[in-house]
């Protein structure tokens, strides 16, 4: 497997980017913190296009970089997608494909690949056009691709998809789940959605203010109720459901909790799933109730027998985060104290979790 060994001091505007760790690449690593951070920063130093940081980058058994001394950019065999697909206007699709592949004269890419790879993004119909005449999401997918192209042994993602509306973000996501289950070159993906990367990441290295604060696993740091101050009011949890069918008349999809029979409805307006797919689904705190009995007459479709966890104050001192389990899954509910209190909630208490199908995000 190939890791990423980092030891980055970085002075910066406000702070310092300041972080020791080794990642496991494997799939998508998200970089996930508040804008102005340090995650694009963290990128550059990776890159190598940051030069005043002291430390070392290691990519597997090769230092790109120790301190003053350093592997040049171009020599690291690395690919970088910006927020802007930075396209040249004059060039069509196929002349930006290739301009940096020509102009790398040690990477051979077959006939095949080249297919491969246009047809994982849907573009091979777009060859002739120029940019002007590409939508937003077009053009993206065609610096992903110009990246690809040049075989790297990791692709940096920046933002990609920053610049981008709701519509064009949601038809590029699909794209970026298929380009690390077919081509297996790990990613580096700076964002600062968690919409986003709960669709796509495997792991998280999660940053504020320019320190660590915690890496692993996306549902496991996702869970970790002491990261509440960073994810803010995004706090939530993924829960991993199977799709069991889908309601026509009201436009709804029927899932059930991996591992159990508890299911999950979800309100999509589209059918655009296939039976029995595993889909992550995130669901913030503050979406998520607490009864004591089993609702029977409620809007809410979604009512699920959990186990209190753990009851975090959070930084709001009238709210309290309550992690609960839900067939060996966790789920966070955002509760007021006076409703921890009226109804008495302690660890260990058997619960029922309602959350409204409208608002969890697929």
């Amino acid at each position: 497997m190939n890791y990423l060994d980092l030891a980055i001091d970085l002075k910066l505007a406000n702070f310092n980017l300041n972080l020791t760790v080794k990642l496991s690449l494997s799939g998508i690593t998200a970089i996930y913190g508040h804008s102005g951070c340090g995650k694009t920063s963290l990128l550059r130093c990776i890159a190598g296009l940051e030069d005043k940081f002291n430390g070392h980058v290691q990519f597997n058994s090769k230092m790109w970089q120790v301190g003053k001394t350093k592997l040049a950019t171009h020599k690291r065999n690395i690919g970088y997608v910006f927020q802007e697909p930075s396209l040249f206007p004059h060039l069509t699709v196929k002349q930006n494909l290739f301009y940096g592949l020509n102009r790398k004269q040690t990477v051979n890419v077959s006939e095949l690949e080249v297919q491969s790879i246009l047809s994982t993004f849907d573009i091979a119909d777009l060859l002739a056009s120029y940019p002007s005449q590409l939508s937003g999401g077009q053009a993206q997918r065609v610096a992903i691709v110009r990246a690809l192209l040049t075989k790297p042994n990791i692709l940096l993602m920046d933002e990609p998809l920053a610049a981008l509306d709701k519509a064009r973000k949601n038809e590029i996501l699909p794209y970026l789940v298929k380009l690390k289950t077919e081509t297996k070159i790990p990613i580096l993906y700076v964002s600062h959605s968690l919409d986003e990367i709960s669709q796509i990441a495997d792991d998280i290295l999660l940053i504020d203010k320019g320190k660590l604060v915690d890496y692993g696993q996306l549902e496991c740091v996702l869970a970790n109720a002491e990261h509440q101050a960073v994810f803010a009011d995004e706090v939530g949890c993924i829960l991993t459901s199977e799709i069991v069918g889908y309601d026509e008349e009201y436009q709804i999809l029927e899932t059930s909790i991996a591992q159990s029979d508890f299911k999950l409805w979800l309100s999509t307006g589209s059918n655009a799933k296939q039976k029995q797919e595993q889909i992550k689904v995130r669901v913030k705190a503050k979406d998520v109730s607490i009864s004591l009995n089993q609702p029977s007459d409620t809007s809410i479709l979604n009512v699920l027998p959990a186990r209190i966890v753990q009851l975090e104050r959070q930084l709001q001192q009238s709210n309290c985060l309550i992690k609960l389990e839900i067939a060996g899954q966790f789920l966070f509910a955002q509760l007021t104290l006076k409703s921890v209190e009226r109804l008495e909630l302690k660890p260990e208490m058997k619960v029922w979790a309602q959350i409204k199908s409208t608002a969890i995000l697929i």
